[in-house]
Protein backbone atom coordinates (compact mmCIF):
# COMPACT_ATOMS: atom_id res chain seq x y z
CA UNK A 1 0.00 0.00 0.00
CA UNK A 2 1.23 3.60 -0.71
CA UNK A 3 1.67 6.47 1.54
CA UNK A 4 -1.07 7.87 -0.36
CA UNK A 5 -3.53 5.09 0.03
CA UNK A 6 -2.47 5.18 4.10
CA UNK A 7 -3.20 8.81 4.24
CA UNK A 8 -6.44 8.24 2.61
CA UNK A 9 -7.69 5.18 4.91
CA UNK A 10 -6.48 7.31 8.03
CA UNK A 11 -8.74 10.52 7.00
CA UNK A 12 -11.65 7.91 6.48
CA UNK A 13 -11.42 6.35 9.50
CA UNK A 14 -10.49 9.57 11.67
CA UNK A 15 -13.80 10.98 10.63
CA UNK A 16 -11.53 14.20 9.54
CA UNK A 17 -12.81 16.42 6.69
CA UNK A 18 -11.53 15.84 3.51
CA UNK A 19 -12.00 15.48 -0.61
CA UNK A 20 -13.79 12.40 0.27
CA UNK A 21 -16.60 13.67 3.18
CA UNK A 22 -17.32 16.95 0.58
CA UNK A 23 -18.16 14.46 -1.77
CA UNK A 24 -20.15 12.03 0.41
CA UNK A 25 -22.46 15.47 1.79
CA UNK A 26 -23.27 16.68 -1.61
CA UNK A 27 -25.20 12.94 -2.08
CA UNK A 28 -27.22 13.75 0.99
CA UNK A 29 -30.65 14.81 1.06
CA UNK A 30 -30.98 18.18 3.14
CA UNK A 31 -33.09 17.90 6.13
CA UNK A 32 -36.20 19.83 5.78
CA UNK A 33 -37.31 22.95 7.12
CA UNK A 34 -39.61 22.06 10.31
CA UNK A 35 -43.22 22.66 8.79
CA UNK A 36 -45.83 25.08 11.07
CA UNK A 37 -49.63 24.29 10.79
CA UNK A 38 -50.74 26.99 12.64
CA UNK A 39 -52.02 30.50 11.62
CA UNK A 40 -52.51 33.77 12.42
CA UNK A 41 -56.88 33.76 12.07
CA UNK A 42 -56.63 37.74 12.07
CA UNK A 43 -54.25 38.17 8.85
CA UNK A 44 -54.05 34.93 7.75
CA UNK A 45 -49.88 34.93 8.29
CA UNK A 46 -48.02 31.67 8.57
CA UNK A 47 -45.11 32.31 11.21
CA UNK A 48 -41.44 31.62 10.50
CA UNK A 49 -40.89 30.22 14.12
CA UNK A 50 -42.33 27.20 13.54
CA UNK A 51 -42.37 27.02 17.56
CA UNK A 52 -44.28 29.99 17.45
CA UNK A 53 -47.40 30.05 19.73
CA UNK A 54 -48.56 33.58 18.62
CA UNK A 55 -48.55 36.21 15.94
CA UNK A 56 -46.00 38.96 15.90
CA UNK A 57 -48.32 40.97 13.43
CA UNK A 58 -51.62 41.14 15.37
CA UNK A 59 -50.43 42.41 18.73
CA UNK A 60 -49.66 38.38 19.63
CA UNK A 61 -52.71 36.61 18.46
CA UNK A 62 -52.99 33.50 19.28
CA UNK A 63 -52.29 31.21 16.12
CA UNK A 64 -54.70 28.43 15.23
CA UNK A 65 -54.76 25.25 13.47
CA UNK A 66 -54.59 26.33 9.27
CA UNK A 67 -56.75 23.38 8.24
CA UNK A 68 -60.37 24.11 6.69
CA UNK A 69 -63.29 25.59 9.05
CA UNK A 70 -64.72 28.37 10.63
CA UNK A 71 -63.01 31.08 13.31
CA UNK A 72 -65.19 33.29 15.29
CA UNK A 73 -64.18 36.59 15.30
CA UNK A 74 -66.54 39.29 16.62
CA UNK A 75 -70.20 39.39 17.69
CA UNK A 76 -71.69 42.46 15.80
CA UNK A 77 -74.06 43.93 18.26
CA UNK A 78 -77.50 42.73 18.56
CA UNK A 79 -80.20 43.95 16.04
CA UNK A 80 -83.24 45.81 16.88
CA UNK A 81 -85.25 43.16 14.90
CA UNK A 82 -84.37 39.81 13.25
CA UNK A 83 -81.73 39.63 10.29
CA UNK A 84 -83.04 38.88 6.36
CA UNK A 85 -80.33 39.62 4.36
CA UNK A 86 -76.45 40.47 4.55
CA UNK A 87 -74.82 41.92 1.63
CA UNK A 88 -71.66 42.82 0.92
CA UNK A 89 -69.66 45.87 -0.87
CA UNK A 90 -68.25 44.62 -4.30
CA UNK A 91 -65.53 47.66 -4.49
CA UNK A 92 -64.61 47.35 -0.85
CA UNK A 93 -64.81 43.82 0.33
CA UNK A 94 -64.39 44.81 4.51
CA UNK A 95 -67.91 46.97 4.37
CA UNK A 96 -71.41 44.80 4.57
CA UNK A 97 -74.92 45.89 4.92
CA UNK A 98 -77.48 43.99 7.06
CA UNK A 99 -81.53 44.26 6.14
CA UNK A 100 -83.18 44.22 9.68
CA UNK A 101 -86.68 43.45 9.66
CA UNK A 102 -88.02 46.93 11.59
CA UNK A 103 -86.70 48.88 8.35
CA UNK A 104 -83.37 49.69 9.36
CA UNK A 105 -79.80 49.41 6.74
CA UNK A 106 -77.08 48.73 8.69
CA UNK A 107 -73.66 49.39 7.09
CA UNK A 108 -70.72 47.61 8.81
CA UNK A 109 -67.23 47.16 8.87
CA UNK A 110 -64.68 44.17 9.66
CA UNK A 111 -62.75 46.80 11.03
CA UNK A 112 -64.68 47.26 14.54
CA UNK A 113 -63.13 50.57 15.14
CA UNK A 114 -64.51 51.91 12.10
CA UNK A 115 -68.17 53.99 12.56
CA UNK A 116 -71.04 52.08 11.36
CA UNK A 117 -73.78 53.99 9.50
CA UNK A 118 -78.01 52.97 9.82
CA UNK A 119 -80.06 53.67 6.84
CA UNK A 120 -84.18 53.77 7.03
CA UNK A 121 -86.33 52.51 5.08
CA UNK A 122 -90.70 52.20 5.25
CA UNK A 123 -91.85 49.00 6.57
CA UNK A 124 -90.05 45.65 6.83
CA UNK A 125 -86.30 45.53 4.80
CA UNK A 126 -86.58 42.04 2.95
CA UNK A 127 -83.43 42.24 0.84
CA UNK A 128 -80.40 44.59 0.39
CA UNK A 129 -77.84 44.99 -2.45
CA UNK A 130 -74.92 46.60 -3.49
CA UNK A 131 -74.31 47.81 -7.74
CA UNK A 132 -71.36 46.08 -8.77
CA UNK A 133 -69.12 49.21 -8.34
CA UNK A 134 -70.12 49.88 -4.93
CA UNK A 135 -71.99 53.35 -5.42
CA UNK A 136 -75.59 52.14 -5.24
CA UNK A 137 -77.30 50.63 -2.56
CA UNK A 138 -80.65 48.82 -3.90
CA UNK A 139 -83.36 47.72 -0.58
CA UNK A 140 -86.54 45.80 -1.55
CA UNK A 141 -89.16 46.07 1.36
CA UNK A 142 -92.76 45.19 2.46
CA UNK A 143 -95.13 47.87 3.04
CA UNK A 144 -98.46 47.56 4.43
CA UNK A 145 -101.44 48.64 2.45
CA UNK A 146 -103.19 51.73 4.12
CA UNK A 147 -106.33 51.22 1.98
CA UNK A 148 -106.46 47.40 2.31
CA UNK A 149 -104.86 46.31 6.16
CA UNK A 150 -104.54 42.70 4.79
CA UNK A 151 -102.80 43.35 1.50
CA UNK A 152 -98.86 44.45 1.57
CA UNK A 153 -97.17 46.33 -0.96
CA UNK A 154 -93.76 46.99 -2.41
CA UNK A 155 -91.08 49.57 -2.34
CA UNK A 156 -87.72 49.55 -4.27
CA UNK A 157 -84.99 52.39 -2.21
CA UNK A 158 -82.09 53.54 -3.56
CA UNK A 159 -78.89 54.65 -1.50
CA UNK A 160 -75.93 56.68 -3.65
CA UNK A 161 -72.25 57.31 -2.62
CA UNK A 162 -71.65 60.87 -1.64
CA UNK A 163 -68.24 61.68 -1.55
CA UNK A 164 -68.43 63.75 1.36
CA UNK A 165 -71.40 62.03 3.54
CA UNK A 166 -71.47 58.55 2.65
CA UNK A 167 -74.36 56.85 1.14
CA UNK A 168 -77.36 59.33 0.64
CA UNK A 169 -80.89 58.64 -0.06
CA UNK A 170 -81.86 58.19 -4.00
CA UNK A 171 -85.33 57.74 -5.81
CA UNK A 172 -87.45 55.08 -4.62
CA UNK A 173 -90.28 53.36 -6.46
CA UNK A 174 -93.69 51.37 -5.34
CA UNK A 175 -94.69 48.31 -6.65
CA UNK A 176 -97.78 46.54 -6.69
CA UNK A 177 -97.14 43.68 -4.66
CA UNK A 178 -94.84 42.36 -1.58
CA UNK A 179 -90.96 42.15 -3.36
CA UNK A 180 -89.31 38.56 -2.80
CA UNK A 181 -85.62 39.52 -3.88
CA UNK A 182 -83.78 41.56 -5.77
CA UNK A 183 -80.17 41.82 -7.58
CA UNK A 184 -78.39 44.42 -9.77
CA UNK A 185 -78.12 43.56 -13.32
CA UNK A 186 -75.25 46.03 -14.11
CA UNK A 187 -74.38 49.37 -12.11
CA UNK A 188 -77.34 51.03 -13.16
CA UNK A 189 -80.03 48.22 -13.65
CA UNK A 190 -81.45 45.99 -11.32
CA UNK A 191 -84.74 43.77 -11.19
CA UNK A 192 -87.10 42.72 -8.72
CA UNK A 193 -89.54 40.10 -7.98
CA UNK A 194 -93.07 39.96 -6.41
CA UNK A 195 -95.26 37.32 -5.17
CA UNK A 196 -97.17 37.18 -8.03
CA UNK A 197 -94.29 36.15 -10.09
CA UNK A 198 -93.25 39.38 -12.09
CA UNK A 199 -89.67 40.85 -12.63
CA UNK A 200 -89.66 45.12 -12.75
CA UNK A 201 -86.43 46.45 -14.18
CA UNK A 202 -85.52 49.69 -12.83
CA UNK A 203 -82.55 51.98 -13.24
CA UNK A 204 -83.09 53.77 -10.07
CA UNK A 205 -83.69 57.44 -11.59
CA UNK A 206 -87.35 57.38 -13.07
CA UNK A 207 -87.12 55.25 -16.52
CA UNK A 208 -88.09 51.47 -15.78
CA UNK A 209 -89.28 48.54 -18.22
CA UNK A 210 -92.72 49.58 -19.90
CA UNK A 211 -94.00 46.48 -18.10
CA UNK A 212 -93.23 43.55 -16.35
CA UNK A 213 -91.29 40.56 -17.27
CA UNK A 214 -93.90 37.52 -16.57
CA UNK A 215 -92.21 34.71 -15.10
CA UNK A 216 -93.32 31.03 -15.70
CA UNK A 217 -94.88 28.77 -12.92
CA UNK A 218 -94.85 29.84 -9.49
CA UNK A 219 -93.12 33.17 -7.78
CA UNK A 220 -89.68 34.02 -7.75
CA UNK A 221 -88.31 33.23 -4.00
CA UNK A 222 -84.57 34.34 -4.87
CA UNK A 223 -82.54 36.10 -7.52
CA UNK A 224 -78.87 35.78 -8.27
CA UNK A 225 -76.75 37.47 -11.31
CA UNK A 226 -73.39 36.20 -12.64
CA UNK A 227 -70.70 37.64 -11.77
CA UNK A 228 -69.25 38.98 -15.39
CA UNK A 229 -70.72 42.45 -15.58
CA UNK A 230 -70.75 43.24 -19.47
CA UNK A 231 -73.29 43.48 -22.05
CA UNK A 232 -74.57 40.18 -21.99
CA UNK A 233 -75.39 38.48 -17.90
CA UNK A 234 -77.27 35.52 -16.85
CA UNK A 235 -80.11 35.45 -14.05
CA UNK A 236 -81.10 32.60 -11.90
CA UNK A 237 -84.36 32.84 -10.33
CA UNK A 238 -85.28 29.94 -7.18
CA UNK A 239 -88.82 29.59 -7.50
CA UNK A 240 -91.30 28.49 -5.02
CA UNK A 241 -92.33 25.52 -6.89
CA UNK A 242 -88.79 24.07 -6.73
CA UNK A 243 -87.45 25.33 -9.97
CA UNK A 244 -84.66 27.21 -11.20
CA UNK A 245 -85.13 29.32 -14.26
CA UNK A 246 -82.04 30.52 -16.14
CA UNK A 247 -82.19 33.66 -18.16
CA UNK A 248 -79.78 35.22 -20.64
CA UNK A 249 -80.37 39.07 -19.81
CA UNK A 250 -79.27 41.02 -22.60
CA UNK A 251 -78.85 44.83 -22.81
CA UNK A 252 -80.07 46.81 -25.52
CA UNK A 253 -80.09 50.43 -26.89
CA UNK A 254 -83.93 51.13 -26.73
CA UNK A 255 -83.78 52.80 -23.28
CA UNK A 256 -84.50 56.27 -22.84
CA UNK A 257 -81.69 58.69 -24.51
CA UNK A 258 -80.46 55.12 -25.72
CA UNK A 259 -79.75 54.10 -22.67
CA UNK A 260 -78.88 50.37 -22.95
CA UNK A 261 -82.27 48.44 -21.30
CA UNK A 262 -82.52 45.14 -20.04
CA UNK A 263 -84.19 42.52 -22.16
CA UNK A 264 -84.90 39.13 -21.20
CA UNK A 265 -83.55 36.24 -23.72
CA UNK A 266 -83.80 32.90 -23.58
CA UNK A 267 -85.04 30.60 -20.58
CA UNK A 268 -84.29 27.28 -19.37
CA UNK A 269 -85.86 25.67 -16.62
CA UNK A 270 -84.31 23.00 -14.23
CA UNK A 271 -86.95 20.55 -12.53
CA UNK A 272 -85.90 19.86 -8.90
CA UNK A 273 -87.65 17.91 -6.20
CA UNK A 274 -86.12 19.51 -3.03
CA UNK A 275 -89.06 21.87 -2.32
CA UNK A 276 -89.19 25.81 -1.72
CA UNK A 277 -85.68 27.02 -2.78
CA UNK A 278 -84.90 29.60 -0.61
CA UNK A 279 -81.66 31.34 -1.75
CA UNK A 280 -79.53 30.58 -5.18
CA UNK A 281 -75.70 31.72 -6.15
CA UNK A 282 -73.32 31.67 -8.99
CA UNK A 283 -70.21 29.67 -8.49
CA UNK A 284 -67.33 32.67 -8.84
CA UNK A 285 -66.52 31.41 -12.52
CA UNK A 286 -70.25 31.63 -13.01
CA UNK A 287 -70.05 27.60 -14.36
CA UNK A 288 -72.51 26.41 -11.83
CA UNK A 289 -75.38 27.51 -9.66
CA UNK A 290 -76.40 26.32 -6.23
CA UNK A 291 -79.64 26.28 -4.73
CA UNK A 292 -80.51 25.99 -0.80
CA UNK A 293 -83.78 23.84 -0.83
CA UNK A 294 -86.63 23.40 1.34
CA UNK A 295 -85.44 19.69 2.21
CA UNK A 296 -82.11 20.91 3.68
CA UNK A 297 -80.53 20.15 0.20
CA UNK A 298 -77.96 22.08 -1.62
CA UNK A 299 -78.21 20.82 -5.64
CA UNK A 300 -75.66 22.43 -7.62
CA UNK A 301 -75.92 22.30 -11.02
CA UNK A 302 -74.00 23.20 -14.33
CA UNK A 303 -75.02 25.98 -16.02
CA UNK A 304 -73.71 24.78 -19.48
CA UNK A 305 -74.94 21.11 -19.58
CA UNK A 306 -78.12 21.85 -16.93
CA UNK A 307 -77.21 18.59 -15.05
CA UNK A 308 -76.89 18.22 -11.56
CA UNK A 309 -72.86 17.89 -10.35
CA UNK A 310 -73.73 17.12 -6.52
CA UNK A 311 -76.49 17.02 -4.32
CA UNK A 312 -74.88 18.08 -0.13
CA UNK A 313 -77.43 16.97 2.25
CA UNK A 314 -76.93 16.31 6.13
CA UNK A 315 -77.97 13.68 6.78
CA UNK A 316 -80.99 13.36 9.41
CA UNK A 317 -81.87 10.78 12.34
CA UNK A 318 -84.75 9.13 11.55
CA UNK A 319 -88.63 10.30 11.64
CA UNK A 320 -87.53 14.11 12.15
CA UNK A 321 -88.20 17.34 9.89
CA UNK A 322 -85.35 18.55 7.88
CA UNK A 323 -82.85 21.17 8.48
CA UNK A 324 -84.14 23.08 5.81
CA UNK A 325 -81.62 25.12 3.80
CA UNK A 326 -81.80 29.20 4.58
CA UNK A 327 -78.79 30.67 2.68
CA UNK A 328 -75.47 29.79 0.67
CA UNK A 329 -72.12 31.41 -0.80
CA UNK A 330 -69.32 30.48 -2.18
CA UNK A 331 -66.00 30.68 -0.87
CA UNK A 332 -64.55 29.99 -4.02
CA UNK A 333 -65.11 27.53 -6.92
CA UNK A 334 -64.57 23.90 -4.50
CA UNK A 335 -66.52 25.15 -1.18
CA UNK A 336 -69.06 26.28 0.08
CA UNK A 337 -70.85 27.33 3.35
CA UNK A 338 -74.69 27.30 4.28
CA UNK A 339 -77.05 28.34 6.85
CA UNK A 340 -79.68 26.63 8.04
CA UNK A 341 -83.22 27.31 9.99
CA UNK A 342 -81.58 25.46 13.11
CA UNK A 343 -79.48 28.54 13.14
CA UNK A 344 -76.27 26.31 11.82
CA UNK A 345 -73.38 27.37 9.31
CA UNK A 346 -72.75 24.08 7.22
CA UNK A 347 -69.14 24.38 5.26
CA UNK A 348 -68.88 21.78 2.29
CA UNK A 349 -65.99 20.60 0.12
CA UNK A 350 -68.18 20.13 -3.22
CA UNK A 351 -64.97 17.24 -4.41
CA UNK A 352 -66.56 15.94 -1.19
CA UNK A 353 -69.80 15.67 -1.21
CA UNK A 354 -70.51 13.02 1.14
CA UNK A 355 -70.36 15.11 4.68
CA UNK A 356 -69.68 18.24 6.09
CA UNK A 357 -66.57 19.47 6.84
CA UNK A 358 -67.97 21.57 9.57
CA UNK A 359 -70.93 22.45 11.25
CA UNK A 360 -71.52 25.08 13.85
CA UNK A 361 -74.28 26.27 15.49
CA UNK A 362 -73.84 29.78 14.86
CA UNK A 363 -77.06 31.70 15.27
CA UNK A 364 -80.55 31.61 17.66
CA UNK A 365 -82.42 31.65 14.57
CA UNK A 366 -82.68 30.79 10.90
CA UNK A 367 -79.42 31.80 9.30
CA UNK A 368 -81.20 34.15 6.58
CA UNK A 369 -77.84 36.26 5.77
CA UNK A 370 -75.03 34.84 4.69
CA UNK A 371 -72.12 36.40 2.43
CA UNK A 372 -68.25 35.63 1.94
CA UNK A 373 -65.63 38.31 1.08
CA UNK A 374 -62.26 36.79 0.08
CA UNK A 375 -60.71 40.21 -1.34
CA UNK A 376 -57.24 41.49 -0.80
CA UNK A 377 -56.62 38.30 1.70
CA UNK A 378 -59.73 39.16 3.84
CA UNK A 379 -61.20 35.50 4.06
CA UNK A 380 -64.16 36.24 5.91
CA UNK A 381 -67.50 35.13 6.46
CA UNK A 382 -70.85 37.47 7.47
CA UNK A 383 -73.63 35.34 8.89
CA UNK A 384 -76.76 36.85 10.36
CA UNK A 385 -79.94 34.95 12.65
CA UNK A 386 -82.52 36.09 14.73
CA UNK A 387 -81.08 39.36 15.83
CA UNK A 388 -77.35 38.69 15.79
CA UNK A 389 -74.56 39.23 13.31
CA UNK A 390 -71.30 37.57 13.18
CA UNK A 391 -68.15 37.27 11.33
CA UNK A 392 -65.82 34.41 11.22
CA UNK A 393 -62.76 33.77 9.45
CA UNK A 394 -62.56 30.76 6.93
CA UNK A 395 -59.49 29.33 7.29
CA UNK A 396 -57.87 26.93 5.14
CA UNK A 397 -58.64 28.69 1.55
CA UNK A 398 -54.81 30.28 1.42
CA UNK A 399 -52.48 32.03 3.88
CA UNK A 400 -49.28 33.92 3.30
CA UNK A 401 -45.89 33.33 5.01
CA UNK A 402 -44.90 35.77 7.57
Amino acid sequence: MTSNQLLLVATLALGKPGHVQALSNEGRQAKPAAVNHKICPECLRYPNDPNAKTCKYCKDEPLVDDSFGLNFRLNVKNMTAPVNWIALDPADPTVFAVAVESGTITLRSFDSKRPHKDLKVKGWARDVRFAPDGKTICVASVIRNQENPNKWVGKLSTFRLDSQEGFIGGPGRFIDEAPTATTFLSNRWFIASDVRGLLVTWNGSGYESPKPTSTIGSPVACLARAHRVDRSTSLAEGKADGSIHLVDMALDGSGAAGEARPVAGERRILRLSHGKINAIVFSPSDDQVSASCDDGSIAIYDVRSERQRHLLRIRAKPHTKPDAAMSVCYLDDTHLAAGYASGRIVLWDIEHPEAPVIKEKAHPGMVLGLDYSGGQGVHRLVSGGGKSVKIWTVLGLGGQRG
